[in-house]
């Protein structure tokens, strides 16, 4: 039994969605691998050469590199949401999305229950970090 091409053209987007996904996966790991290894040489550049500046710096790159990083996020999202919306429509009885439902009355659930949590976490950490490290150490 063959399905129609229109079946199978959705399907085609449902794959290709899913391999988009994948790949803006594959470029925020690389995004927050460059913030780390950045912020660290920068630190260190400036414990060893007594230069505050550096740290600011850093805190600054780590703002540009988070913008860059909720965008991919953004743009993941948008293709996740898309290939949920065509899964629904070519097997509505199969529960694709189930986990999707994130409606909530407190403002703490939305927040924890958030997509961008990780992300917002892990930059917020990063620049915590670096401004205890201008505040303590210089």
């Amino acid at each position: 039994m063959t399905e129609t091409p229109d079946v199978d053209g959705m399907w085609s987007l449902v794959t290709i969605d899913q391999t988009r996904i994948t790949a803006l996966d594959t470029v925020t790991v690389a995004i927050k691998g460059w913030v780390v290894t950045l912020d660290s040489a920068l630190t260190g550049i400036a414990f060893s050469s007594g230069h505050r500046s550096l740290v600011l710096v850093a805190i600054v790159a780590t703002v540009f590199f988070a913008v860059l990083d909720f965008h991919y996020r953004g743009v993941q999202l948008g293709h996740a949401a898309r290939s949920s919306a065509l899964e629904a429509r070519l097997a509505p009885e199969y529960q694709f999305s189930h986990y999707q439902d994130r409606t909530s009355s407190s403002v703490f659930r939305r927040f924890m229950q958030s997509r961008y949590l990780t992300t917002s976490v892990f930059y917020a950490a990063l620049l915590l970090m670096l401004a205890l490290v201008l505040a303590v150490t210089f």
